[in-house]
């Protein structure tokens, strides 16, 4: 649905995280590859200490996916003690593996792994499952969202996805928006 507008956004949040957190499901049906971003922005990153470009990491319990189309850069794996055993020693040799909870991903241990690993700018890509999910670890510290002037209709989840996190939400408060020709750029923080 984004549009040129909202490509800039997109690239310019990837460009200051040091690693993207999606879902594997989220990846397939995305269409994930290797991540891109322009040289102004590679630049940018090199001159504030980061690697040119951040990594992935995909979030999956049935390690159902392919790391062919992130070509030489295979993403990270944050997965759980349940997963497929044969899977994880296959993917191992290939990238790194973090197995972080027993029946589930523990999206708590998950984060404080990849932070100890040196990725402190996490940013979350989704699914709605996965957003609902650190939602409700607590885990979520802003929340960017894209309003475009465009009705879509579907059975589509909402941006987060789960049991009720407690019966107010969590409180955000609106730190900027960015109004475009096509759509309406929103950062919200953590409220005090």
């Amino acid at each position: 649905i984004g549009d040129d507008q909202d490509g800039v956004v997109f690239r310019s949040l990837r460009a200051v995280s040091d690693v993207v957190l999606v879902a594997a499901a989220t990846a397939r049906a995305e269409g994930y590859k290797r991540p891109q971003l322009p040289d102004h922005l590679v630049a940018w990153r090199r001159s504030h200490g980061l690697s040119e470009l951040p990594r992935i990491a995909l979030v999956s319990r049935s390690l159902e996916f392919d790391l062919d189309p992130f070509e030489d850069d295979p993403p990270l794996v944050v997965t759980s003690e349940s997963s497929p055993a044969d899977r994880r020693r296959q993917l191992a040799v290939e990238t790194e593996v973090l197995v972080c909870g027993e029946d589930r991903v523990d999206l708590e241990t998950a984060t404080s792994a990849l932070r100890s690993a040196g990725f402190g700018r996490v940013l979350s890509e989704g699914g709605p499952s996965l957003n609902g999910q650190l939602a409700a670890a607590d885990l979520v510290d802003e929340w960017c969202v894209t309003v475009a002037p465009m009705i879509v209709a579907g059975d589509s989840k909402r941006i987060v996805s789960g049991p009720p996190i407690n019966p107010d939400g969590r409180s955000l408060r609106l730190d900027r928006a960015l109004v475009g020709t096509t759509s309406l750029f929103t950062r919200c923080v953590r409220g005090n």
